[in-house]
């Protein structure tokens, strides 16, 4: 029985060599694309992953940026606060030289003396645009401080 089946496989070998090319042909294909589609899978993940910490480092860089810019802004406004403060003090101090000039002048009987009109302070703020308020008569956008005597 082993010789037939020998026999057999003998007369039909071209044909199960054949067949058997085919088969592990079509099996090393299936593997060779269940390879690629699995490697494609890992390479868009890495690509999402690469895409995800790019604009993680992106956002952490933004808000490094955000946070020194707002540090930056808050000690500008400080400063701005302290000098306006340095100035409101001038002022006072200003108004309160000029009342006592005046009362020296009206106790020595002398005429009193006529000083120029200090700006308002604190000073006025620019108007929005669009504002329907009138702005008081020598004050524009461009120079806030006003420039005219009041009457």
């Amino acid at each position: 029985m082993l010789p037939d089946i020998l026999a057999g496989l003998s007369n039909y070998s071209g044909l199960a060599e054949i067949m058997l090319g085919c088969l592990s042909g079509w099996l090393g294909s299936a593997a060779k694309n269940r390879l690629e589609r699995r490697r494609q899978e890992i390479d868009a993940g890495q690509l999402e992953n690469q895409q995800f910490r790019l604009a993680l480092l992106r956002e952490r860089d933004l808000t490094d940026r955000t946070l020194g810019l707002t540090d930056e802004v808050d000690a500008l406004w400080r400063r701005l606060a302290a000098r306006e403060a340095v100035v409101g003090e001038y002022h006072t101090l200003i108004v309160q030289a000029r009342r006592r000039i005046h009362d020296l002048e009206g106790q020595q009987g002398q005429p009193l003396t006529v000083f120029e009109a200090l700006p308002a302070f604190p000073p006025l703020r620019e108007m929005p645009l669009g504002s329907t308020e009138r702005a008081p008569k020598g004050v524009t956008r461009s120079n806030p401080i006003r420039t005219e005597k009041p009457p």
